[in-house]
């Protein structure tokens, strides 16, 4: 290894023979550079400039012996800094061991050295030295490696205890969530499993306060502080409680809570007295509260609620415990959910029971309709024929005074039919002032029986409207009986005003409907039409009626809108755009007396006594032959008997009905088939509808005038 490298070898020795010995020994291979000193002095001043690669030292020198000259070269350091080689005079056992001791690589008696003997020496030293020097380096690597170890096994085991404590606690809060999520799952409502979830978290947390605030369930965006609470003592905490108590929240503040509210996201304040936007900082700080957290309670992403707790002390934000907060939130937001969906769920029961209620309500409606319709047939009939034997006798002022009474009876009638009815759908020629006049005297009474003043202000030459006249006229009634109900909240002026107006182009017809009760607050204006809400009572009001006016005037092309002020009423604006009115043919203007046909008979066929002979009377004085059955089978009878040129017949009758008498005479008689003419109450009854519209047979509708009667026959008998 020596042999292969140059060396820088120190002769430090006061002999000049002895030098000059030791440099014939090292020349002679010349693999050595040699360097001489003759004192320690020297020595050590070449030591620091030649940095030689060993020194070779004789103990006793001039100025100082090889103890001193080693002690200053050593400098107070470890080792020394150079392989040393060691010459004396003669042999001390002492004194070598000595020297080895202060770290001298060999010990050479100056009798005993030969040149071979020297070079091996100090080859042994120079290895021995490096050997020693790479030893010294691994130990200190190794011994930074085993403290680097040992400080990673301190965080090591620094970190295992955190993450213990970590899982302890993640363990503990999912136990806690786990709790909660049972209990929100069989909850019989949320307020229970909000006041389980306060005190479970308190308990958790040792903290002294909890505490929910909820949204109004108006949906008028307003909150309010509720009574369910945690206070481990309420009498240390009553001032902070009544304070929050007292808290008027119309709208979100810029406080923690309504920062939580905007956000939708959880909140941490280690002072909250020291935070401004806090209104209850001055309370909180008197019950000797200071740190807050507040998690959404959440239905999806919609904040329903907030939870708020307050420590004593100063508290650290613990995002762990922010995001259980967050997940126990959204457990309890499902507990408001299934109470929303149980909710809604009632309503739509209802609405279904109404619907079913008014789908029975159509038969009876129609018999009743029926009942109805014949003595209006026979009042309506007779003073007819009362007018025109009285001539111009001074009764027939009340003859004109029994016919208007009877013809607004009828309309009623029409009205009432018209609402009980689901209808297909179907468009005509429709004027909306005769639309608010019906529906007006339909709802009279009870506006009467309220003390409300109804004002009618509808614009003249209103254009009219291609739409369905029993959709409009339900919404009509829906916006009436809306305004009836806000208007039985006013103690003041109870007034009810319907205006109708026309556009400068007259493309756009409106309807306002315009009430003087306590207002539709602004929060609900954006939600009044929305399906199932209602802030009416249970029972009142299924929250349907206006969702159902918007969607039909929307199918019409049209707008429905409310402004409304608090306590200055309400106005229903609806715009519905005026299209083309398809053609229709023209209706010939009413005359008194239409010409009867000659010679002609015909036979009534109806279960009303007094409407058959009523007919019986006006047709024989008119100059026809006139015969009356009650029923289909005994028109049949009679018709095998003679022959009629015109058959009268009602729609509902005993035995055979009048759509099972014109399926007859079509397999006996079907040259009678253009020769029958139908009177019905109900032309609303969708089996009487369909059959009318499949056998395109003249119709009646009671109750009807004797012009109507007169002119019916006449196009019949003219007809070949």
């Amino acid at each position: 290894m020596i042999a292969q490298t140059p060396l820088t070898i120190l002769l430090v020795d006061d002999s000049t023979a002895d030098r000059a010995l030791y440099r014939r020994f090292l020349s002679s291979t010349g693999t050595y550079t040699l360097l001489e000193a003759a004192t320690g002095e020297e020595g050590l001043r070449l030591c620091q400039t030649a940095q030689p690669d060993c020194v070779v030292l004789h103990f006793y020198l001039p100025d100082m012996d090889g103890f001193g000259f080693l002690d200053t070269l050593q400098g107070g350091t470890v080792s020394l800094p150079y392989p040393v080689v060691m010459l004396t005079g003669q042999g001390n056992e002492q004194l070598a061991v000595q020297a080895i001791h202060r770290g001298v690589q060999d010990y050479v008696v100056k009798d005993d050295l030969s040149a071979h003997t020297l070079r091996r020496v100090i080859a042994n030293a120079v290895d021995k030295f490096r050997l020693q020097q790479i030893l010294h380096t691994h130990r200190s690597l190794l011994q930074e490696q085993n403290l680097a170890l040992y400080q990673q096994e301190d965080a090591l085991q620094t970190l295992n205890a955190t993450l213990a404590q970590q899982v302890a606690e993640r363990t503990a809060l999912l136990e806690l969530l786990q709790a909660i999520t049972a209990a929100a799952n069989e909850a019989a409502s949320p307020e229970a499993v909000f006041q389980l979830a306060l005190d479970q978290i308190c308990a958790y947390t040792g903290w002294l306060v909890g505490h929910v605030y909820l949204a109004a369930p108006d949906g008028s965006g307003q909150w309010m502080s509720s009574t369910i609470w945690h206070l481990d003592m309420p009498e240390r905490f009553a001032v902070f409680q009544q304070a929050t108590q007292a808290l008027h929240m119309p709208t979100v503040g810029n406080d923690i809570i309504g920062r939580v509210i905007t956000s939708g996201q959880p909140e941490w304040h280690e002072d909250v007295t020291a935070d401004p936007a806090f209104r209850r900082a001055a309370s909180a700080k008197e019950s000797g509260l200071q740190s807050v957290f507040a998690c959404p309670i959440l239905v999806s992403r919609e904040v329903v609620g907030v939870m708020e707790f307050y420590a004593r002390k100063m508290q650290q934000s613990s995002p762990m415990l922010l995001d259980i907060g967050v997940q126990i939130g959204i457990q309890l937001g499902r507990v408001v959910e299934r109470q929303r969906a149980a909710a809604q769920y009632q309503l739509q029961q209802e609405a279904l029971y109404q619907s079913e209620k008014l789908a029975a309500m159509g038969s009876l409606l129609s018999g009743v309709a029926h009942e109805l319709n014949n003595p209006l047939a026979v009042v309506l009939m007779h003073a007819d024929l009362l007018r025109e034997e009285l001539g111009h006798s001074s009764s027939l002022a009340l003859v004109d005074e029994v016919t208007r009474a009877a013809e607004r009876c009828k309309r009623l009638v029409r009205t009432f039919l018209t609402l009980a009815r689901q209808h297909t759908p179907e468009r005509t020629a429709v004027s909306l002032n005769s639309l608010v006049t019906d529906t007006v005297e339909l709802l009279a009474y009870a506006l009467r029986v309220d003390n409300i003043t109804v004002h009618l202000a509808p614009a003249e030459k209103l254009p009219l409207l291609w739409a369905d006249a029993h959709q409009i006229q339900q919404v009509i009634t829906n916006l009436i009986t809306n305004a009836h109900q806000a208007l039985r909240e006013s103690s003041a002026l109870r007034q009810l005003t319907l205006t109708t107006r026309c556009n400068a182009t007259r493309t756009r017809v409106t309807l306002a409907v315009t009430d003087t009760g306590p207002g539709v607050p602004p929060a609900l204006q954006a939600r009044i039409f929305e399906p199932f809400f209602t802030t009416k009572p249970v029972g009142i009001g299924t929250g349907l009626g206006l969702s159902l006016c918007r969607g039909i005037i929307e199918r019409h092309g049209g707008t429905i809108t409310v402004t409304s002020q608090p306590g200055q009423g309400a106005t229903f604006c609806v715009e519905l755009p005026v299209e083309a009115v398809c053609a229709t043919a023209p209706v010939s203007p009413e005359r008194d007396r239409v010409p009867a046909v000659h010679d002609k008979s015909i036979l009534i066929i109806d279960d009303e006594p007094s409407i058959a002979s009523g007919l019986k009377r006006l047709l024989s004085r008119d100059g026809y032959t006139v015969e009356t059955v009650a029923n289909g089978h005994l028109a049949l009878t009679k018709l095998r008997e003679r022959s009629y040129d015109l058959l009268l017949s009602d729609m509902r009758m005993p035995e055979i009905d009048g759509p099972s008498l014109y399926r007859t005479l079509e397999r006996q008689y079907p040259h009678l088939l253009r020769r029958v003419i139908f009177l019905t109450g109900d032309t609303l009854n969708p089996e009487t509808k369909m059959f009318l519209d499949q056998s395109a047979a003249p119709c009646l509708t009671k109750p009807c005038t004797v012009a109507e009667i007169r002119r019916a026959i006449q196009q019949v008998l003219e007809t070949e």
